[in-house]
């Protein structure tokens, strides 16, 4: 074999050598890996700051304090289970307020109907119409006592048929639930008891 020959022949074998070690210490090399960042952490931007749920949030205190509200949903589904038509089987879940209570409530209440079998829909056409509300328990001047507590006796009532409905059916219960982000419900009074407030 000529001299110039072996010499190509080394200097191929040198390269693939090189590069075969390159690619097994994890180093850099010019064949593609897709994206990889090897010294820097990847940076992106800043993210919108989270409203605020009442506690500085970590992953167990936020499941517990979903898990102490599950009881009160499973136990309203429970009465409604006994309330509705065996044949009405969608559910239309009004949600009335945006905060962390009633979120957490709202996502807890269709957890529990779709284990009970129900079908949870996005609009009220052909399903049944539920509206939640919650208010304090406790008359006052109790309720003063009572909002210094952070797990307080809550009154929750679920309006099967919409607010405006006289015939509407309610199935509720008194609950001891934690209190981040709660207000009580305002909801929409029913034409007859707007007329007898104006009599």
């Amino acid at each position: 074999m000529p001299v110039s020959t072996r010499l190509i022949l080394l200097a191929t074998l040198t390269f693939s050598l090189s590069a075969c070690s390159a690619i097994t210490n994890g180093d850099p090399s010019p064949m593609a890996r897709g994206y990889a960042s090897y010294a820097e952490p990847y940076k992106s931007a800043p993210g919108p700051a989270a409203p605020s749920i009442g506690y500085p949030y970590s992953m167990v205190r936020n499941n517990a304090v979903v898990e102490d509200m599950r009881y009160a949903a499973a136990d309203l589904v429970a009465k409604l289970d006994k309330s509705v038509s065996f044949s009405d089987d969608k559910i239309f879940l009004a949600h009335t307020t945006q905060s962390p209570f009633y979120n957490t409530l709202d996502y807890l209440l269709r957890d529990e109907l779709t284990k009970g079998g129900y079908v949870v829909v996005g609009t009220p056409q052909g399903a049944v119409p539920i509206t939640v509300t919650a208010d304090e328990a406790n008359p006052a001047p109790e309720k003063e006592v009572a909002a210094k507590s952070i797990y307080r006796p809550l009154r929750l009532t679920l309006i099967i048929g919409g607010t405006a409905d006289k015939s509407a059916r309610h199935v509720s219960g008194v609950y001891e639930l934690p209190t981040y982000g709660f207000a009580p419900t305002a909801v929409e009074e029913t034409k007859d008891k707007k007329s007898e407030k104006k009599a």
